[in-house]
């Protein structure tokens, strides 16, 4: 299989984890990961017997949670080496030794059919043809076996014109936003014949996402409409039950994430893409 076009590198990675201070958990307080958190726990089964692989598992926080929550085996990938390192101190310091990939998901040595959940969270966006991304995904899947890919909405009409005011345009360009429509799960579906147990937007509105993913860290010179931003976001940390009533109203314009949980087919199929 031919290597699709990252629209990252290792470098992107390893400068994006520089920052991240441990330990890193999730804190349900946060309004993406409280709606990912319940989500999950509504749609996943909580077994011990069960192993799960994160890819681009970095800092590791998932990792975490599904061992604590719902009592997975869990392994985690990825191919930046900070984020890995990150990544295993983050686990020792919660308790934790479980086995890490340190390598591009595209070269192929993972374990095929071995684990029986594998997700990734804001993975395939990356990729210029991510359907072939999938298809690494379903190779390491059992049969039977549960696919969870989450993506950022910022192809929502709301979304995206908050981007582009907030001149994140170089953001945008690290993303595929054609993977954030519910058209291109429904394909991904229908090309590996895979039931669909879950396709939704999630998360609410957000301001969040716009804040946190801008890379100005100071405020001079930042767009007006970051400091409307910013401090919408504030009050919804300082006023706790607003984030668990924003997660309930979800719209393919503003809110935060695009979810599918998938089911690869019990009978061997040949996995097969062309682009």
């Amino acid at each position: 299989m031919s290597q699709t076009t990252n629209l990252t590198n290792e470098t992107f990675w390893d400068d994006f984890w520089r920052s991240v201070t441990l330990p890193a958990l999730i804190d349900e307080r946060i309004q993406w990961q409280s709606a990912l958190a319940k989500t999950f726990r509504k749609h996943l089964p909580a077994d011990p017997s069960l192993k799960l692989l994160e890819i681009g598992c970095a800092p590791g926080r998932w990792l975490v949670w599904f061992r604590k929550n719902l009592g997975y085996q869990v392994a985690g990938c990825d191919n930046s080496p900070r984020g890995i390192d990150i990544t295993r101190k983050n686990l020792e310091s919660n308790g934790m030794k479980t086995e890490l990939y340190a390598e591009d998901l595209q070269r192929g040595s993972l374990p095929r059919e071995a684990f029986d959940i594998v997700l990734s969270l804001g993975v395939i966006e990356h990729f210029k043809d991510p359907m072939e991304i999938v298809m690494r995904h379903l190779e390491l899947l059992k049969p039977g076996g549960t696919l969870v890919l989450e993506v950022p909405n910022m192809a929502g009409r709301i979304n995206h014109w908050l981007l582009r005011k907030s001149r994140m345009n170089e953001l945008l360009t690290h993303h595929n936003l054609d993977v954030m429509r519910q058209d291109f799960f429904l394909n991904v579906a229908e090309k590996f014949n895979l039931q669909i147990k879950l396709l939704d937007y999630v998360g609410g509105f957000d301001p969040g996402m716009v804040v946190h993913n801008h890379s100005q860290k100071s405020l001079w010179g930042r767009p007006m409409i970051l400091y409307f931003l910013g401090l919408l976001e504030k009050l919804f940390r300082s006023i706790s039950f607003l984030p668990r009533i924003f997660i309930n109203y979800n719209d393919k314009n503003y809110s935060n994430m695009l979810l599918a949980i998938m089911v690869k087919p019990r009978k061997a199929t040949n996995l097969k893409y062309e682009s």
